[in-house]
């Protein structure tokens, strides 16, 4: 009497032996077409290193090296040299009468002072001391001498 198992699903629980991937490899090389693609392939590399010159160094020329043909750039492009900066700088300083050179030092020094006596006015309390700082920044501007000859 069968208990309901049949003879082709005791196969399906039978394991095929492993193959290592040297196996699995030989296997594949075993078709024809694989060969093909292979060759396919290494032309193809061939033909790219051929025509790309593969074997030559990279872009061989430097900057500021004059080259054998005439090659622009989309842009125009600038080296500075700073000798040649220096003395352009001094030989327009000669023909000047009189030349500004800015120094923000002084600024800063402004500045902070500035922000010192905002702080001294923020920290007092009596009012005689905040009136007596605020005429500080309130200094009247020096009266200049009308030209006589202007007609009123």
């Amino acid at each position: 009497m069968a208990n309901g198992a049949s003879q082709s699903s005791r196969t399906r629980w039978a394991a095929a032996p492993r193959q290592t991937p040297l196996t699995r490899l030989q296997n594949y090389f075993r078709y024809e077409g694989v060969w093909l693609r292979v060759l396919i392939c290494t032309a193809a590399a061939l033909l790219l290193l051929i025509i790309s010159t593969g074997w030559l160094p990279s872009f061989s020329y430097r900057v500021r090296q004059v080259l054998p043909r005439h090659l622009t750039a989309r842009a125009n492009f600038q080296y500075e040299d700073p000798d040649a900066t220096q003395q352009a700088r001094q030989r327009a300083a000669s023909k000047v009468l009189c030349l500004y050179e800015h120094d923000p030092q002084p600024l800063r020094d402004l500045r902070q002072v500035l922000s010192n006596e905002i702080f001294k006015l923020i920290e007092r309390r009596q009012e005689s001391d905040i009136l007596e700082i605020w005429k500080q920044f309130f200094v009247p501007p020096t009266i200049q001498n009308e030209p006589e000859n202007v007609a009123t």
